[in-house]
């Protein structure tokens, strides 16, 4: 387990890839660290053990041909999106008894990328602080110092990568919500453009304001950038539930042969 737990997204994809470890075996290992870490830390605070593990056993029994990218991957997503047959509290207590009836976009691609969820990670209330913690589960810390924070709103995913319970976290961004929490255990993440990734939760009693829907954007927290570059490859494909969804090409995959351009800011 302790080997395992250590890899990359992306070397965990190649050992799944050249059968050297089974879906069920990397399952096991990180579910084995979620029950290690918690409730200590109160990151991964919906463990889906059972589901996790029928899944990972039927693709292990059923092992297609050409291997989706985040095929076997363990993976965490935060409960401010809605998860079939799970409630969707976004860190508020009266929101946490409706069922939700379907997966929110980002979930499904999740899933039909090959991810296996593992669990699902704390968030504050309304997903509206730089730290993350909540009257249902209380305060996540930061695995690496526990009087330090591990961020937020995507706190509860920030702690779960870098403690190794899911090679990479779902999270949010309105303001931050990816890029701080990345930080704060030394993670990688990028903020996607509008519409790259599509964004809607099924149950919601009526859309986002504007602002939010001019801000808020899907993504995921990882331990290095080549970890995040794989997951929005599956991340950003359509779902007809955003119509701000855009299908602007990747950028860069036709031009690996040459030098590109970057802005940077020297003094912001």
């Amino acid at each position: 387990m302790d080997e395992i737990i250590k890899w990359s997204a992306t070397a965990t994809a190649k050992a799944l890839a050249r059968g050297d470890v089974k879906v069920a075996e990397v399952t096991r290992a990180h579910l084995d660290r979620v029950a290690e870490c918690e409730p200590g830390l109160r990151a991964v605070v919906d463990p889906l053990d059972e589901a996790a593990m029928e899944q990972a056993e039927a693709m292990d029994a059923n092992r297609p041909k050409e291997l989706p990218a985040l095929w076997g991957l363990p993976v965490t997503v935060k409960t401010n999106v809605d998860f079939e047959g799970r409630t969707n509290p976004n860190g508020v207590p009266a929101l946490n008894e409706a069922i939700c009836e379907r997966d929110a976009p980002v979930v499904r691609n999740l899933r039909a990328g090959g991810a296996v969820v593992i669990g699902r990670t704390s968030t504050p209330e309304f997903s509206l602080r730089f730290f993350t913690s909540n009257p249902i589960w209380g305060r996540t810390l930061n695995p690496w110092d526990k009087g330090l924070t591990s961020g937020g709103s995507s706190g509860g995913a920030s702690s779960a990568v870098a403690c190794g319970m899911g090679v990479m976290g779902h999270g949010n961004d309105l303001g931050g919500s990816l890029r701080y929490p990345a930080y704060c255990v030394g993670g990688a993440t990028l903020r996607p453009s509008m519409g790259r990734v599509p964004a809607f939760n099924p149950s919601a009693p009526a859309e986002r304001p504007p602002l939010l829907q001019s801000m808020s954007v899907q993504g995921m927290i990882a331990r290095s950038m080549g970890d995040v570059r794989l997951s929005y490859d599956v991340l950003r494909r359509r779902s007809s539930d955003d119509p701000l969804w855009n299908a602007a090409p990747d950028s860069g995959r036709a031009r690996d042969d040459g030098p590109r351009r970057i802005g940077w800011c020297v003094d912001p």
